[in-house]
């Protein structure tokens, strides 16, 4: 992409370069925002931008050799909360103003660089912007090791000068210091003090004299230091630039610089090898034995009518609702999905505001769609609903029965979802391919965008460079997505998936790709572990007169990899991918900044448990669910397998009932009995996910609705929501359907 460079003259906007270079971009202007003619001051009291240096600026441009767009600063910062909407007054206008003015000289810019490393406010701002205006932004250094960035930046020759002092540990001796020479320094005080050693929380400003990308150098031949504040810990001082002048450089050795960084970049392991074993995954992959195939399970399901009904339920309790849409399930004429997603998105959008909510209550959207190849159109018809911070997204395609799409929408009616809305192309995790965040937190509780294993800084999905076969690329693809997901999580809330992860539903494209994913999941919880406090409730009570007498439901200390997890085939994830990572994370109680102490209270109690509640396995059938509880949160997933494989023995719905009973005993039984939570009112969703090949919507919708809405059994009545998705199947040829459940303590 053709490229403006937003540039102070600092050592990161210029590192930053550098890696657009080396991916492949073209820098074709830059542009700057410098103090007003009126004023006196280098440096003004910005949030946004650097502008100690911006004496150097002119020369930086010709040090580059490329045209420089320059705009006086005259706004300041208005709008200081963390997400940004165009305020008349804030200086971000000024940003706009600036790179809309680029746009206009140079109507071929695609994209923008940024040297943002860990502000969120700067970042969203610049975001903000370039969507504006149709832009990519480009910010390389996001959330990397500072450490490891000052050594790359000295490695590669980024030459900078100190010009702002203003921490413990610096001080005015410290000017006109390069940040080669300073290093040793600044790690010895970021260990003795924690101070950011790139400068990231404003301990020091930069001027680069040379990097690779110059063809002349910036040479400073006369400075003055002004004292800003003299304190006696952290001084702030800084130095106006006098005199400088270009100096000659050897063109020979800047392209050897420069290509020698371009491999580096281009062997870089994107990758993480740690996060999957190589020889754990094929060993899965070769263990399977199990083969796609329409008939692989040979049972029937006897007829059985059904009357026509909407396959969900929506919750209508507070503070949690879920509203469940899908249009042409319930409409007879045809439409198309764009068609569809606007009317499922307007009727959600009525709900919302029947109950005094709006879209910006919406923590979890889950669509599930009939054609992955209208994923743009998806998009288009669904971006209009949402402005700033959307919520997080799963997008799936399945073997919907009737229509093009099914919506479910997660409201949170109280307090404000802490968002994070990363849209900026870097190194940390994939930008977004939708309008969507990565995670929103509120309530106790972290919801995250479904991850798939596109590389952060390509956008692309990891090719195997030796051997490209499809083993070699779901390795990767598990390594990369899993390494998505860990660094989501923990650049929101300070989370990790071996501590903090309530429950998993993964995504394969494959029957065969389901025990390397399990593989890979529990992997890295066992190779993390799980700290927790494991109970295990003898007492039993036989209080489900479904449960068959023969079963012998047991409750188990549940092993600390086991997080309630639950793995589906279906027939296309986004971009092609094989495989995509769903996870509903307990936020630390550090977190939970919006609860009031009373709030808090009732789930300060409840220490991280698990529990196994499973069936013997006698008769036809098998199920098991899975649960964990740990402060307000409560999650499940329950499993109903088939025994007998006999082609010729048809599955009765006598029998399905009572097998759906027995695993809805178990559900009831491990999050009710066993974890505490109200099955009445605080179990908030459940889905049913079944194997479509065998079993039919009307018919479950029919049986599970006469089971947790039955008025002759208040066991099983719930307010939860209920919702029905066909899958292809689940890596086992027995198993018929997968329930996923979520309570929460409100």
């Amino acid at each position: 992409m053709k490229v403006v460079a937003i540039v102070s003259g600092g050592k990161d906007s210029s590192h930053c370069l550098l890696h657009c270079v080396a991916h492949g971009h073209e820098i074709v202007a830059l542009a700057n925002l410098l103090p007003p003619s009126t004023s006196d001051k280098d440096e003004l009291d910005s949030f946004m931008f650097q502008t100690v240096g911006h004496d150097a600026i002119e020369l930086y441009a010709q040090c580059m050799e490329l045209p420089l767009f320059r705009r006086e600063l005259k706004r300041t910062s208005v709008a200081q909360e963390a997400s940004y909407v165009p305020t008349e007054g804030d200086e971000v206008e000024d940003l706009f103003d600036l790179l809309a003015q680029v746009k206009v000289a140079m109507p071929e810019i695609e994209a923008v660089s940024s040297g943002a490393i860990l502000s969120n406010y700067q970042r969203v701002r610049v975001e903000n912007v370039c969507k504006r205006l149709g832009l990519t932004s480009l910010a390389y250094l996001w959330r990397r090791s500072q450490e490891e960035l000052i050594e790359e930046m000295c490695s590669w020759n980024v030459e900078a000068m100190i010009v702002k002092v203003a921490s413990i540990g610096l001080d005015e001796s410290h000017l006109g210091k390069t940040l080669k020479d300073l290093k040793p320094h600044l790690m010895a005080m970021g260990q003795r003090y924690g101070i950011n050693v790139c400068g990231e929380g404003g301990e020091f400003e930069s001027l680069t004299l040379d990097m690779p990308l110059f063809r002349s150098r910036l040479v400073v031949t006369e400075t003055q230091t002004i004292m800003h504040s003299n304190d006696a810990f952290a001084p702030v001082a800084y130095l106006k630039i006098s005199k400088a002048h270009l100096g000659h450089k050897d063109e020979t050795e800047r392209k050897v610089a420069l290509n020698k960084i371009i491999e580096e970049v281009k062997n870089f392991k994107h990758v993480p090898e740690e996060v999957v074993d190589r020889e754990d995954v094929f060993e899965a992959f070769e263990q399977d034995g199990y083969e796609d195939a329409d008939d692989d399970i040979h049972l029937r399901v006897e007829p059985f009518a059904t009357p026509p009904m909407a396959p969900w339920k929506d919750r209508l309790e507070h503070p949690y609702f879920v509203f469940i849409e899908a249009p042409s399930t319930i409409n007879s004429f045809s439409s198309t999905i764009e068609e569809d997603v606007a009317s499922a998105m307007d009727s959600i959008t009525d709900k919302l505001k029947s109950h005094n909510m709006s879209w910006d209550n919406a923590v979890l959207m889950f669509l599930t769609v009939s054609d992955m190849t209208k994923f743009n159109q998806v998009n288009t018809a669904y971006n209009r609903y949402f402005n700033v911070n959307p919520p997080p997204r799963v997008t799936v395609e399945v073997p919907l029965e009737a229509g093009t799409v099914q919506i479910e929408c997660w409201a949170y009616a109280s307090g404000n979802r802490d968002t994070m809305h990363v849209q900026s192309i870097s190194y940390w995790a994939p930008s977004n391919i939708g309008p969507y965040s990565q995670s929103t937190a509120i309530g106790g509780q972290v919801f995250v965008s479904g991850q798939i294993g596109l590389i952060p800084a390509t956008m692309e999905l990891p090719v195997p460079k030796r051997k490209a076969n499809e083993l070699e690329s779901l390795l990767l693809e598990l390594r990369m997505s899993l390494a998505n997901l860990l660094n989501v999580t923990y650049a929101h809330r300070g989370l990790s998936l071996s501590k903090h992860a309530a429950s998993l539903i993964c995504f394969v494209a494959k029957d065969s790709y389901v025990l390397p994913a399990r593989t890979a999941w529990e992997q890295w919880l066992t190779r993390e572990g799980i700290p927790q406090q494991v109970t295990s409730n003898s007492d039993q009570s036989d209080d489900d007169d479904y449960d068959d007498d023969d079963e012998d439901d047991e409750l188990a200390a549940y092993n600390a990899q086991a997080v309630p997890a639950c793995f589906v085939v279906v027939p296309a994830l986004p971009k092609g991918a094989k495989v995509e990572w769903h996870t509903l994370l307990f936020d630390d109680p550090k977190n939970f900044h919006e609860l009031s102490k009373s709030e808090a209270e009732p789930a300060e109690v409840i220490g991280r448990k698990f529990f196994d509640v499973s069936s013997s396995g006698v008769g036809d059938w098998k199920w098991s669910v899975k649960c964990s509880r740990w402060q307000r949160l409560c999650t499940a997933v329950a499993s109903l397998s088939i025994q007998n494989e006999n082609p010729l023995w048809p599955i009765t719905v006598d029998e399905l009932l009572l097998a759906a009973r027995n695993v809805t005993s178990g559900l009831h039984r491990a999050m009710y009995s066993y974890a505490g939570i109200d099955w009445a009112t605080e179990v908030v969703s459940i889905r049913v996910f079944y194997r479509s090949r065998i079993l039919k919507q009307g018919l479950l919708s029919t049986i599970f609705e006469s089971i947790v809405g039955s008025s002759h059994r208040d066991l099983f009545q719930t307010n939860a929501s209920l919702s029905f998705i066909p899958v292809l199947g689940f890596g086992s040829s027995t198993q018929l359907l997968a329930i996923h459940a979520v309570g929460t303590v409100v």
